[in-house]
């Protein structure tokens, strides 16, 4: 892959919100104690963190299936959140077509591409956390 088609990459994914306000405003008006949205953060970086670390190790392995499985469950995770930049670029992973030449830098970068993601929606989200509360990627 070429820096060119790296660039347009990144260039198409810059044009998807980090987060969807709607979905975190509608979340937060549909429940009125105020504990989901945190419970959801909360499951959200725990799970990212680890999985983000499964599809690195899949991605040495070249076991592009399971890859692809793993960043499909990441995927609806981001978007039950409203994490629409971060569940776009798990999208791609997900579709990679492991009979065609896929190309190392293009799957490296989406992967860098979701961890720097993944760091800026939770700081986003950790906005809406009580006083407190931790759970994010530099919270630890």
């Amino acid at each position: 892959m070429s820096d060119q088609s790296i660039i347009q990459i990144d260039q198409i994914l810059l044009t998807f919100p980090t987060l969807d306000q709607g979905k975190i405003d509608t979340m937060r008006t549909d429940d009125p104690s105020g504990e989901l949205l945190p419970e959801l953060i909360k499951i959200f970086n725990v799970e990212l963190q680890d999985k983000l670390a499964l599809i690195k190790n899949e991605f040495a392995a070249r076991n592009f299936d399971e890859l692809s499985k793993l960043a499909h469950r990441i995927r609806s995770t981001s978007l039950n959140l409203g994490a629409i930049r971060l569940a776009e670029i798990f999208k791609r992973l997900e579709y990679l077509n492991p009979e065609q030449f896929i190309q190392s830098t293009e799957i490296q970068f989406l992967i860098q591409s979701a961890e720097k993601e993944y760091i800026c929606a939770s700081k986003k989200l950790k906005s809406y956390l009580p006083q407190g509360m931790e759970g994010t990627p530099n919270d630890k």
